[in-house]
């Protein structure tokens, strides 16, 4: 990018809130033959402290409506996306394909920076994912809240933005980055712990633990995985992975967390299920206890 990392963030979520706000306010219906293809967007030149940069707003009406679908307002969406600090700078992928992030300041939303053959798989594939959130609003795919392209000068940038795997409410102890195939030769979770920050997810050969379930529980996340990895097939894509964190509860947080699935909305559709759970539990064995007290 020819200006600073700095700068080209703060156009960045600048464009994305300016792309959003407009999408949003024009609500039409999609239009099923044009809104999901790649010549579906919206172009705009924008100003930002006597400057210009160029973005590009991918399948908006599609987005808008997605967001929509999900439960996100427009109003919650811009407070997440607030302008950084001026010290504030994108994070290196820890994947090969040293793609850049940045995660909102209340760790529920973030974006990354994708290359164009990646735009072209995302919008080939966005008719049958908004489909696929329609029919199955607790897939554990991912959350993708909107496409753009950024421009400065010569430099061009694409940006996906996505949810957070995890609720931030939640510190997680433990990352799996599951891929269900032999992986491929390389350091071990001992020598790469040396080179990547703690927070850096262990692979399938690297579990030292089982990971229980629920009877009803196990079967609903076999059922849910399975006609998830049937949508990534039918599009011939093969590179994911089931990325799973493991939360350690104490009762302060059970208390912390029942308050605020009772006063937020979108956090509790979030959680997973046996948190939900936990949390139900939680909230009924209070009431118990205060009936008690009188």
């Amino acid at each position: 990018m020819e200006d600073s990392p700095q700068e080209a963030l703060a156009d960045i979520i600048h464009g994305i809130r300016f792309c959003v706000q407009k999408s949003d306010e024009n609500i039409n219906e999609i239009d099923k033959d044009k809104d999901y293809t790649l010549e579906a967007k919206e172009s705009f030149t924008i100003l930002r402290k006597k400057r210009s940069f160029f973005f590009k707003d991918y399948a908006p009406k599609v987005f808008s409506a997605i967001r929509k679908l999900l439960g996100v307002s427009t109003q919650t969406f811009l407070e997440s996306w607030s302008m950084p600090a001026e010290d504030s700078e994108l994070a290196e992928s820890t994947a090969r394909s040293g793609s850049m992030f940045y995660i909102t300041d209340n760790r529920k939303y973030l974006f990354k920076t994708i290359l164009h053959p990646e735009v072209e798989v995302m919008m080939e594939l966005l008719r049958d994912y908004h489909t696929h959130l329609q029919a199955y609003p607790k897939t554990f795919m991912v959350k993708i809240y909107g496409l753009f392209r950024y421009q400065s000068g010569s430099a061009k940038v694409w940006i996906l933005i996505m949810g957070h795997t995890f609720p931030p409410i939640f510190s997680i102890k433990e990352k799996y980055d599951l891929k269900g195939r032999k992986p491929k030769p390389g350091k071990s979770i001992r020598e790469r712990s040396i080179l990547k920050s703690k927070d850096y997810p262990t692979k399938d050969n690297e579990i030292v633990r089982h990971i229980q379930f629920i009877e009803d529980h196990k079967n609903f996340y076999l059922a849910q995985l399975g006609v998830d990895i049937e949508l990534l097939k039918c599009h011939d894509i093969m590179d994911y992975s089931l990325y799973i964190g493991i939360h350690e509860v104490s009762e302060e947080e059970f208390e912390e967390a029942a308050i605020i699935s009772a006063t937020d909305e979108e956090y509790f559709s979030l959680l997973p299920l046996e948190i939900k759970i936990h949390i139900q539990q939680h909230e009924a064995f209070l009431r118990k206890k205060s009936e008690k007290k009188y």
